[in-house]
């Protein structure tokens, strides 16, 4: 009876994802700090919830960017200028893979904490790690919050 009731909400689940229901624009907000600096980008994109987790696309700079959540990972991609590949797995190493002007780098990762949510308004996800052979502690924030569209039906009250 559970498998049934179980097949009946993913059935449900995947026929509103095909209708369009879990796409949103978001305004998004990153914050991040590391070795003492402190930054923060702003920048608008699409926030798609899928049967696994959810995927961000935005642009930064001209590039295309993306941060995807699929069950307990986190990808972070970017492409453009600046070509950027990296994985993040609470308590495992990984790499960042980074390319820019036909130079290509590759630094060491290790992810101490991934915290992700996504919901009706959209999603945040908190990433605590290591990067490079000095291990600098990096933290990184990504928020993608659901853009409110003005109604094309109201008008302002007219001034008296």
């Amino acid at each position: 009876r559970h498998k049934a009731h179980y097949a009946q909400i993913r059935a449900f689940y995947l026929l509103r994802t095909v209708r369009g229901y879990i796409r949103m624009k978001v305004n998004i907000n990153i914050y991040s700090c590391a070795g003492g600096e402190n930054s923060r980008f702003c920048t608008e994109g699409e926030l798609m919830r899928t049967p696994e987790g959810f995927i961000v696309n935005y642009s930064l700079d001209g590039d295309g960017c993306s941060l995807e959540c699929r069950g307990f990972t986190v990808t972070q991609r970017r492409s453009g200028k600046l070509t950027l590949l990296m994985k993040f797995e609470e308590g495992e190493n990984s790499e960042c893979i980074l390319s820019e002007g036909g130079a290509k780098f590759i630094i060491p990762v290790f992810t101490r904490t991934v915290a992700a949510v996504c919901g009706e308004e959209g999603c945040r996800v908190t990433l605590l790690y290591e990067q490079g052979e000095e291990r600098e502690q990096t933290e990184l924030v990504f928020v993608a919050e659901r853009r409110r569209e003005r109604d094309a039906k109201r008008k302002p009250a007219p001034r008296a």
